[in-house]
């Protein structure tokens, strides 16, 4: 059985922002050069993934030309959605509503970040991680943890397919995405960490993509990463009146709780969230 595809306005908003992306990145007049992955390695690797769908992993392959997935496997054992037809539509379906926006964000700066000439393009290596909440077929969301590498790149640094690896963790229980970058020797790297929450914050000041004025995530930033500010404090910090902050806080947690669909009950509450996201 495949979930329901949903007219939702948010899932629909967020697919058509990812195909924006994938197009942007894959323009008609501009082929991608010749692919750097053999067939072969491919399939040493997916016989090498399919030996541990038994201890509660599954995994897909996203086309990033053509937004099409392939290789799914174990999804209908752990998650009990049907692997043979399983597309982007339906994964979009089925992530949490509120971690939609800051994923769907998050990937499109990854593939940036993988662009990067600092950025060594290997075969299933150089991994972002992400925790993730997943909606299993009898309603109940578990958190699983993700782990995105490079299946397929061209010789001018273009990711052509990500391998999207999963692990069942536990029943979700409100955890935060929590990314991190794992390089290809195994240490996690906090610059490219850095770089990536900069570029997720550089995206949400963009009024045509997503909500929040460059006021407000100016001071919701500041909020964030110093929870015992005052309001005062913010006054002074940005050169506006209290009223002004107080109307900002306000607005914030208003659009917070519109974009991710979860009733904060304060602005503080709602900064928490977003940076635990890595958007701020």
């Amino acid at each position: 059985m495949l979930p329901l595809l949903t007219n939702d306005e948010l899932v629909n908003r967020e697919l058509n922002f990812f195909k924006a992306t994938l197009a942007s990145t894959f323009p008609p007049h501009e082929p991608p050069g010749i692919p750097c992955v053999s067939a072969d390695e491919q399939a040493t690797e997916l016989k090498l993934l399919a030996e541990t769908i038994h201890r509660g992993n599954f995994f897909f392959v996203v086309d990033y030309q053509t937004g099409k997935l392939s290789h799914t496997n174990g999804l209908s054992r752990w998650l009990g959605w049907d692997d043979t037809h399983f597309q982007l539509a339906h994964y979009f379906n089925i992530i949490l509503p509120s971690h939609l926006p800051s994923l769907t964000i998050m990937a499109a700066n990854a593939l940036k970040i993988t662009q990067l000439g600092n950025f060594p393009l290997r075969f299933v290596e150089n991994k972002i991680v992400v925790q993730i909440p997943l909606r299993h077929r009898d309603g109940t969301y578990w958190l699983c943890k993700r782990t995105l590498s490079p299946w397929q790149f061209s010789s001018d640094r273009r990711i052509m397919a990500l391998l999207n690896e999963y692990t069942l963790v536990k029943p979700y229980e409100g955890e935060p995405l929590s990314p991190h970058i794992i390089a290809a020797n195994g240490i996690r790297s906090e610059a490219l960490e850095e770089l990536l929450r900069n570029q997720n914050f550089e995206m949400l000041l963009d009024a045509q993509t997503k909500p929040f004025t460059t006021a407000e995530l100016r001071i919701a930033r500041k909020l964030a990463y110093n929870p015992d500010v005052s309001v005062r404090d913010l006054s002074e910090a940005f050169k506006s009146s209290e009223r002004t902050v107080e109307t900002h806080l306000r607005h914030i947690r208003i659009k917070a709780k519109e974009h991710f669909m979860i009733p904060f009950a304060t602005s503080l509450e709602a900064v928490r969230y977003i940076r635990g996201q890595a958007l701020i």
